[in-house]
């Protein structure tokens, strides 16, 4: 039986995450009433980020210099800030995460599904 690499798009893009990515819940500054979740992704191999944003179809790419860093290389960051983006990155991703990041993963769908799905269903 063939299997299609386009199979594996999902469970790659997990073990990127499990690995290298940062599930987070936090309340900005500017609007502490207000709590944003988020989903990125950091690494100094471009080509990895690039393929990971095309695997989960959603996010943004932003370019890290280092500069002020030392001698640390340049790093490409895949960013999903979008909350209908997030959450259903979350609901690919979570059947493939390990018990840490699940628990992280988990504290963000909880914090989305809490305002209310039907928005989106």
């Amino acid at each position: 039986m063939e299997v299609s690499l386009v199979d594996y798009k999902i469970p790659w893009a997990a073990g990127i995450l499990e690995g290298e990515g940062c599930f987070s819940l936090f309340r900005r500054p500017d609007k502490p009433h207000l709590t944003t979740c988020a989903v990125h992704c950091e690494m100094t191999d471009e080509d990895t980020v690039n393929d990971l944003q095309k695997a989960l179809g959603v996010g943004k790419i932003y370019y890290r210099s280092n500069e002020k860093r030392g001698k640390r290389k340049p790093s490409w960051i895949l960013s999903i800030q979008k909350e209908k983006e997030v959450f259903n990155t979350l609901l690919r991703v979570m059947p493939f995460l390990k018990s840490r990041r699940l628990e992280k993963a988990r504290e963000l769908f909880d914090a989305i599904e809490s305002k209310g799905l039907e928005r989106w269903l």
